[in-house]
């Protein structure tokens, strides 16, 4: 089983910190694993670490708007569905209302899908003095059904926001992991080394995180 990247840092980080123990550092220099050898591998451990938590930072950001996101189309799905079967009642006579609101037929329950049915059902309803008329009499104003449109308006630009989320979270995971892989190159370099610097010292490379 493959370590996880934050035992693979964990384990680069108690052996980098561990190599400077005065009498480690000592064998390693005999192999040229001095002192600026080994600040050279904390440097690239330090990127990582940052990285790491950018990349939980990201995460926790998309997390967020996909949450918002849902909310909003959770409020705004029970609104439409609502006017839905208010405008089919006040329109049911009218086939160009049907076919510019998309009245009939079931409801799309991918976003893309839900935005499209949505939309053009505000958008036309509004656009149609007969229409939004019609609505008036069972209490659906223009100011609520504008109002309803805005929240149907507020989920497409929280799924833009989520979207964008999601590119910068992957965008951190790729930087994370790209880091990821010169530590492990630099670490696996590093454990040879330790092995045969410090062959006769099992507690020395124990303390190092490596096995004898």
């Amino acid at each position: 089983m493959m370590a996880t990247t934050q035992d693979r840092v964990r384990a680069a980080e108690v052996a980098i910190t561990n190599a400077y123990d005065a009498d480690i550092l000592a064998a390693l220099t005999q192999l040229g694993y001095a002192g600026s050898k080994i600040d050279e591998g904390k440097v690239i451990l330090n990127e990582v670490q940052e990285l790491v938590n950018r990349q939980i930072v990201e995460y926790g950001e998309q997390y967020d708007a996909t949450g918002n996101m849902k909310s909003a189309w959770q409020v705004a799905d029970v609104a439409y569905l609502r006017a839905l079967k208010i405008a089919r009642i006040a329109l049911r006579d009218d086939t160009s209302a049907a076919a510019a609101l998309l009245l009939n037929g079931r409801r799309l329950r991918t976003l893309t899908g839900w935005l499209r049915q949505s939309r053009a059902f505000y958008k036309n309803l509004l656009g149609n003095p007969d229409w939004s008329a019609a609505m008036q009499v069972y209490g659906y104003t223009t100011e609520k059904l504008q109002a309803e449109q805005s929240l149907a308006d507020a989920v497409d630009a929280k799924n833009l926001q989520q979207l964008k989320e999601m590119g910068e979270a992957q965008n951190a995971t790729e930087k994370r992991d790209a880091r990821m892989e010169d530590l492990d190159s630099w670490m696996f370099d590093f454990r040879q080394i330790a092995v045969i610097a410090l062959e006769g010292n099992p507690q020395w490379l124990e303390k190092l995180g490596i096995k004898a």
